[in-house]
């Protein structure tokens, strides 16, 4: 606990109005799946707002914990295609990839 407290810590440190906007969520047995949006502006790159869509499979373990959590997005489209250098690169090759 300690440890993902540090994470977060860390986090609105590193970052400016860090914001989570749920979007959808399904639920099917014992376990759910969230939409979400992580909204934020970076200090290091741009001030710009950025956004990052995600979507988390969660699992409880039947008791009040969560036995199993995994995030999935898209690097490409959220993050490499925003950053400056790895940007450039990344629209170039992506329109190579769309001849």
């Amino acid at each position: 606990m300690a440890a993902i407290q540090g994470v977060q810590a860390q986090m609105f440190v590193a970052l400016d109005d860090p914001r989570f906007a749920v979007n959808d969520v399904i639920r099917q047995g014992d376990q759910c799946f969230l939409s979400w949006d992580f909204n934020v502006r970076t200090r290091r790159f741009s001030s710009a707002p950025q956004t990052v869509r995600v979507g988390s499979h969660l699992r409880p373990d039947g008791q009040t914990r969560i036995a199993m959590y995994r995030d999935c997005w898209d690097v490409a489209e959220e993050l490499n295609e925003k950053l400056p250098a790895i940007g450039a690169l990344m629209r170039w090759l992506m329109r190579r990839g769309n001849v």
